[in-house]
């Protein structure tokens, strides 16, 4: 290439720009870029490892917010238009469990507690057999539990929009409290926060929002129940024929029972055949003597007196039980056209029951009304009660009474009494009151005071006790309440309604994807 030819190429390459003149300043500058560059470089480089590293941090946190809405915000049943999110069912699924176990319920059928509400989905279901139902795992069962009652709650927050029922101001404060007391029992265990607290003592994503409004439906949706149940009434021919269909089950019945067993030579599993003959003799003597002896003493007395003479034991008085809680060995009997001094004996394998039927008495008699104040005896420090300490309960009731009939001696009276001075915790804030008392509920003093034959205004002074305390009751008479019969039919039908209307009510659970994410506690 020529001289010219190149001076021409590089007027054109600095017109074009080109051109580079490498002159010693420039490769200076070139270089110092080029550094420039490769500390750019670097530092991107470990902003980039910098980044990297939060990130890594930041997902598990990003991962597990993201769970914690799932659920707090997801689905894991529906019922009607309300959807319940896992939170809100592994709550409720706690509160099942928790029930179970503290009423020692479910561990009679052989649940295990030992890892909690967790172990309960490896756990098979070993409980009693229920209707139209199965279940795998104790998980079913109690997750069961919980949409049952999630379909009875809709059901009767239906009911509650159809009546106009709201709650008052004051049930709405009620549950403010309750809520107020999660505060103070995260406070006082260390929490940081209440929502911390109940996360991780009922389940994920369970926040005070969370009981709260549970709390606020159940709450309604017991009032709206007691407004059903009080809407239905039942006329005099229903509820003795209610009452007929029992079957004498509800009345009580009186008897004596002796049990004759074949002995066994020790190391023995079953008795012989001369022990089983024996057994079978000794059965016969009881029931003959008895009646070779029928003019002397009354029926228990001669029953009695034979075994304890002749067999050196003694027979079982059974007063007053309820026809429901009869032995099946020997209800069917109890419950026939029996009289007083009947007597048979009823084989059970190789054993031989002799019963003695005393008295019946059923349900078609009126409840008592009583007003009572309870001054309770001090207990010793070995739980007893001195003849000291009862002779000041004692004189303690005697004072209030006189101070009653030295007053208005009016009922209202004794209710300010009552309020003011009782010590039973289950009356003592409305007047001593206790309504349709049926015989056998109360202790025998009380009970025979309250059928007494007394008219209204009648009071007294009567000893109770039944293990749990000792002490005097002053007793004020009201008057009759309902026919115990009544009351039983009316428990019955009411029963029969309510379960026919939650039942057939229209609602039901259905489980959603996420309630698989159901788990009460961490």
């Amino acid at each position: 290439m020529s001289a010219s030819t190149k001076r021409k190429n590089r007027q054109a390459a600095i017109e074009a720009g080109t051109y580079k003149k490498h002159t010693a300043q420039q490769e200076r500058e070139a270089k110092n870029a080029r550094e420039r560059r490769n500390v750019f470089f670097a530092c991107a480089a470990v902003a980039v490892l910098v980044i990297a590293a939060i990130l890594l941090n930041l997902i598990p946190d990003l991962r597990e917010k993201k769970e914690l809405k799932r659920y707090m915000e997801g689905t894991a049943v529906t019922v009607g238009e309300r959807s319940y999110s896992p939170a809100e069912v592994g709550y409720l699924y706690a509160n099942q469990y928790n029930n179970a176990v503290n009423n020692y319920y479910a561990m009679s059928y052989g649940l295990n507690t030992d890892n909690g509400p967790q172990g309960l989905a490896g756990q098979a279901y070993t409980g009693p057999e229920m209707e139209g139902k199965s279940f795998d795992t104790w998980r079913d069962y109690f997750l069961d539990a919980v949409y049952e009652r999630l379909s009875q709650t809709q059901t009767m927050l239906a009911y509650a929009r159809e009546q106009g029922i709201e709650l008052t101001e004051e049930e709405q404060q009620e549950i403010e409290s309750n809520m107020a007391s999660y505060q103070l029992y995260a406070a006082q265990y260390g929490y940081s926060n209440v929502d911390q607290f109940l996360s991780l003592n009922f389940g994920k994503g369970v926040t005070l929002d969370t009981i709260r409004r549970l709390d606020t439906e159940s709450t309604l949706a017991s009032k709206a129940y007691d407004a059903y149940v009080d809407s239905l009434s039942f006329s005099e021919a229903e509820l003795e024929e209610e009452y007929a269909s029992f079957g004498g089950e509800m009345d009580t019945y009186s008897y004596a029972s002796y049990l004759v067993r074949p002995e066994k030579e020790e190391g023995q599993e079953e008795a012989t055949e001369i022990a089983k003959m024996e057994a079978k003799a000794t059965a016969d003597a009881i029931v003959a003597a008895y009646k070779d002896h029928a003019d002397e003493n009354d029926p228990y007395e001669r029953f009695h007196d034979y075994i304890e003479e002749e067999l050196g034991d003694h027979a079982t008085l059974s007063e007053n039980i309820s026809g429901q809680y009869l032995s099946s060995i020997y209800a069917d009997w109890l419950m026939g056209e029996r009289k007083a001094g009947d007597i048979v004996q009823i084989p059970d394998g190789d054993n031989y029951y002799i019963v003695l039927f005393l008295d019946h008495e059923d349900a078609r008699y009126p409840t008592a009304n009583v007003r009572h104040i309870l001054i309770q005896a001090q207990a010793d420090e070995n739980g007893d009660w001195s003849d000291e300490a009862l002779e000041e309960a004692k004189a303690e009731a005697e004072r209030i009474l006189a101070e009653w009939e030295a007053g208005e001696k009016t009922e209202e009276s004794f209710a300010a009494l009552a309020e003011q001075y009782s010590e039973d915790s289950g009356s003592n804030t409305n007047g001593g009151l206790y309504e349709n008392i049926y015989k056998g509920q109360m202790v025998q003093e009380f009970n025979d005071f309250c059928f007494a034959g007394h008219q209204p205004g009648d009071t007294a002074i009567v000893y109770g006790t039944n293990g749990g305390y000792a002490g005097y009751h002053v007793m004020y008479y009201a008057g009759e309440g309902e026919n115990y019969s009544d009351l039983l039919a009316k428990d019955a039908l009411t029963n029969e309604a309510v379960e026919d209307w939650l039942d057939n009510s229209g609602f039901s659970a259905v489980p959603g994807a996420e309630e698989a994410l159901v788990d009460p506690v961490q």
